[in-house]
């Protein structure tokens, strides 16, 4: 019995040791192409860029359908898109983001829906890979709730670093590749011969999150201490997930108003049919991303009273 477990002990020694090595490994030539990667230039924008900017939050409802430009040549403020991936989670992009806000900035938050339900904005593996793989530093921005999330993805992840995929070119989709963001941040590369999006998002199964409300209240507060201003609004969703997922956005569109921030548009007006979605119910194709951009220049000099550049 007694080697039965020696045996045993020196097994889970091994897997472990096999953990740690996988961890510690550096970044696989696939991952290093990865969307992820784009933290890097946009973390410089917010850096260097001089204020006044108009700073973009969210996930990649944001970066895949803004072209900035076109903001930038209507309301003279230099755009800063700083969306990657809903999965790196809301919370982390606040807590990333407000050290970087100046005076003078506007800050636009247009978070997905799924953020304000459950345990969705702290994060999932899209995180853990921002962590280890894009900068070490931002481990020192996470909260206990989003290492609970992303610890169950560490099994995963080492095991990636043994795969003889992970050290071939990547031939994933290019709007997920770092090199698709231009100087503003935006994705605005895409697949004209792309195929029609089939994705189809169902109402969301997890309660309404009033922490993540708190957490929106708290940057807007500190944004506010270092003479920002927030503005809150919604982001272009398919038409069919938009009418699946009715009742849980009319319960975010309240949530927004009730606790007193900016909020501009309406979320209906972001319905899009799938002829201008290009391969999530969140993405736009090309004519998509025009006509959403438009919208959200229209909302900030009408309801935000930003004014037009001269």
């Amino acid at each position: 019995m007694k080697k039965f477990l020696q045996k045993i002990a020196l097994f889970l020694l091994i897997l472990l040791m096999f953990f740690i090595v996988g961890i510690l490994l550096p970044v696989t030539p696939r991952a290093s192409t990865s969307m992820l990667f784009a933290e890097i230039q946009k973390d410089s924008l917010l850096a260097n860029v001089p204020a006044p900017r108009l700073i973009l939050i969210g996930g990649s409802s944001i970066s895949v359908s803004i072209n900035s430009k076109h903001i930038k040549d209507s309301l003279g403020l230099y755009p800063i898109n700083t969306g990657v991936h809903a999965a790196t989670g809301l919370v982390f992009m606040l807590d990333h983001t407000i050290k970087f806000i100046r005076k003078g900035d506007v800050v636009v938050i247009v978070p997905e829906y799924d953020q304000l339900f459950g345990n969705f904005a702290y994060g999932a593996q899209e995180l853990l890979r921002t962590i280890l793989d894009v900068k070490i530093d931002n481990v020192f921005d996470l909260r206990m709730q989003q290492l609970r999330n992303i610890a169950p993805f560490l099994p995963q992840y080492a095991l990636s670093k043994f795969r003889p995929s992970e050290y071939i070119e990547s031939h994933d989709n290019m709007i997920y590749l770092r090199n698709a963001f231009n100087k503003f941040g935006d994705c605005n590369i895409r697949d004209e011969q792309h195929p029609p999006n089939t994705l189809v998002f169902f109402p969301l199964p997890d309660a309404f999150n009033n922490d993540i409300i708190k957490e929106l209240k708290v940057f807007e507060t500190k944004a506010n201490e270092r003479g920002a201003k927030v503005i809150l609004s919604f982001p272009a969703f398919q038409d069919e997930s938009y009418d699946n997922f009715a009742d849980n956005i009319e319960q975010v569109e309240q949530a927004y108003r009730n606790n007193g921030f900016k909020v501009i548009g309406d979320p209906a007006a972001y319905k899009f049919p799938n002829s201008l979605i290009y391969d999530t119910p969140y993405h736009l194709k090309t004519k998509g991303v025009e006509i959403r951009t438009q919208m959200l220049i229209k909302q900030l000099i009408n309801e935000a009273h930003l004014k037009r550049a001269q």
